[in-house]
């Protein structure tokens, strides 16, 4: 018995130490200095500032369910957006409020070479991507959710430039997305139903995906054209 009770202390002590202490060690510091087109290092150090100021003093903690928690994020981003008008300046935004909770960006998709285009079909109104996505993946335990054995939820944040009709029935946010302005969902990690096969559980950590530790920004003419689109999209929608 003495034996089995060192065995089982030994084993809780290492797996507390992989469940709650990486949590203090995993931190990703090298997303905390990036530079978001015209944003400098030193620019985003003072915007990640004020966002973890927030984070303690001013916005309420990450808790409650997928949708509470998508809600909050997203209240977070606009709050700390305001005034903030260039889209470098939002994305810098983003990724300052993301920090500032705990998340990290990963695998995300290199934006830097894509383009845009404007067209007359009322279908497909823009050739190139009708939104720019940024994953995010954070330890469950910073949004109020314990898993056993999956440490990361997943944060997906989602600037959409076309709302297609479905797009307005989307069941993963609390309101309706708006054109233009940053959504986030949230996927928490459910074990047993990966290990079930119940269709939930996975959120799509892959941890020998690579991408850019900071939010890739795309090339100056696709933001000229995403700004000209922005006046056209609101005549279209006024008529």
């Amino acid at each position: 018995m003495k034996r089995l009770a060192i065995v089982v202390a030994l084993f809780l002590t290492v797996y507390s130490g992989w469940r709650f202490g990486v949590l203090y060690f995993d931190v990703r510091p090298e997303q905390d200095k990036c530079a978001v087109g015209e944003v400098s290092i030193q620019n985003f150090s003072a915007l990640l500032a004020e966002a973890r100021r927030r984070s303690i003093s001013v916005w309420p903690r990450l808790a409650g369910t997928e949708l509470d928690v998508a809600e909050n994020l997203r209240l977070r981003i606009r709050d700390l957006n305001t005034g903030r008008d260039s889209l470098s300046a939002r994305i810098a935004g983003v990724h300052a409020v993301m920090r500032s909770s705990g998340a990290f960006l990963h695998g995300m998709t290199d934006y830097s070479n894509i383009s845009l285009r404007i067209t007359d079909n009322p279908e497909n109104p823009l050739e190139g991507v009708s939104g720019l996505v940024f994953p995010y993946f954070i330890d469950s335990l910073n949004v109020g959710h314990f898993d056993l054995l999956d440490r990361y939820a997943r944060l997906t944040i989602t600037l959409p430039l076309v709302i297609r009709s479905y797009d307005r029935n989307l069941t993963s946010v609390k309101r309706p997305i708006e054109f233009d302005e940053f959504y986030v969902t949230v996927g928490f990690p459910n074990s047993a139903g990966r290990f079930l096969r119940l269709g939930k559980g996975w959120v799509g950590y892959d941890a020998e995906a690579h991408g850019p530790p900071c939010p890739s920004m795309p090339p100056p003419d696709w933001v000229s054209v995403y700004e000209q689109w922005k006046v056209v999209h609101n005549i279209r929608n006024t008529k």
